[in-house]
């Protein structure tokens, strides 16, 4: 089901958005990923005994006129045995990842696999790139792309990992970042392990056609790959500059003896390159904001924003008000829970709450942001067990000034 949104400069703040197109595929999806900047989306279904990847466009839902292979095959699945499988697929640029992640992990012996294809030049249908996770104690959660050829990883040993990749070459693990000492006895879900983030620009026309090619859409902004943060969950939620993941000649590394690479402390990195908060529903990540909810009471609640851009930070006054405020000085957790050490965080945001309550909190299951919008996405009503309307509201927001900041 595809969503026409308002134009940017919409002036009203509450609307309802326009069913532009609804496409049905004869198949059950499992994942879905879609690029309106190339107008593609790969859908991922189950294929008995595993996963077939369908490369099609966003507006015809025909193949993908790019992609000489038009279903991508995963490998290294269990013959027999793909249904306790989760699956994740993301894009950008030429590269699609793909991450099936073993919900059966204590019993399996082949671990989780991500897999790599540029989509535009496979010569076959099988992966280019693999990284498997053998390791009971060292699952993969999430990923997200770190740039255009590297991925930062999320395991279930409480260690960021970042992998670099190119076409038929073995990924490298270039750099390990530890986070704060885990309690024992704890252990993060695949549900409470995920990492949030924009893609990373890559180079595209600014502009593409619509559905019916009546207009120009504008594509979203995407700001420079260091320029970001993104919210790891893993029993707190982390907000991290990625900007300490990179030097000046691209992703960085943590030094290493021989082929392996070092865990760097949380000590040596987290604390000043970070934000972390104990209980927070985070929803979305776009550069330098991340957009979330809070309660009010029962089932009302207000969006809440934070900022994390510097430049904005330095323009902001301290003084605060019922709406907005800084925040300078550090957060402090003490240990419980997930971790067995007291986790200070020092990154300075400034947060921001919507002037409006909203009501039907649980009907509410997506929260997005972009550079200048936030999307709220609720549920309308369920006439039965086959047919779901939904309701989907646009609220604008903007940062009037360095001392009104409003959503």
């Amino acid at each position: 089901m595809l969503w026409m949104l308002p134009p940017i400069d919409a002036d009203t703040r509450l609307m309802e958005v326009t069913r532009s197109a609804i496409y049905v595929m004869p198949i059950r999806i499992e994942g879905v990923a879609i690029d309106v900047t190339q107008n593609l989306s790969a859908l991922v279904a189950r294929a008995p005994p595993g996963y077939h990847i369908y490369l099609r466009t966003v507006d015809k839902n025909v193949q993908h006129p790019l992609a000489p292979e038009p279903v991508l095959l995963p490998t290294q699945l269990p013959t027999g045995q793909w249904e306790p499988y989760d699956v994740k697929v993301k894009i950008l640029g030429q590269s699609l990842v793909f991450l099936g992640l073993d919900l059966q992990r204590e019993n399996s012996i082949v671990g989780e696999t991500l897999q790599i294809w540029n989509w535009q030049e496979a010569d076959n249908a099988e992966p280019q790139c693999v990284i498997t996770k053998a390791e009971v104690d060292d699952n993969i959660l999430d990923f997200c792309f770190l740039a255009h050829d590297a991925l930062l990883l999320l395991t279930t040993s409480g260690v960021l990992e970042v992998y670099t990749f190119s076409e038929f070459a073995t990924p490298v693990c270039k750099a390990r970042y530890a986070l704060p000492k885990i309690r024992p006895g704890f252990k993060c879900s695949r549900g409470d392990g995920f990492i949030i983030c924009n893609f990373p620009c890559v180079a595209t026309a600014a502009t593409r056609r619509s559905v019916d090619s009546s207009k120009l859409i504008v594509l979203p902004f995407c700001p420079n790959p260091q320029d970001r943060i993104c919210a790891v969950s893993f029993g707190y939620v982390f907000y991290i500059d990625m900007q300490s993941l990179f030097t000046s000649g691209g992703v960085a590394p943590t030094s290493g003896n021989g082929t392996e690479t070092s865990v760097l402390a949380w000590s040596a990195w987290g604390p000043q390159n970070s934000r972390c908060f104990p209980n927070d529903g985070v929803y979305d990540v776009h550069g330098s904001r991340a957009v979330g909810i809070s309660r009010i009471g029962g089932r009302t609640y207000r969006l809440r924003m934070r900022e994390f851009n510097p430049y904005a930070i330095r323009r902001t006054s301290a003084v605060g008000d019922n709406y907005q405020w800084l925040v300078t000085e550090p957060s402090r957790i003490p240990p419980g829970w997930a971790f067995a050490e007291e986790v200070v965080t020092y990154l300075p945001y400034r947060e921001a709450f919507s002037y409006e309550w909203f009501d039907e909190f649980d009907s509410t299951f997506q929260v997005s942001v972009d550079d200048s919008r936030l999307v709220l996405v609720q549920k309308l009503d369920v006439a039965n067990n086959i047919n779901i309307n939904f309701q989907t509201r646009i609220v604008l927001f903007k940062f009037c000034s360095a001392r009104d900041a409003k959503i």
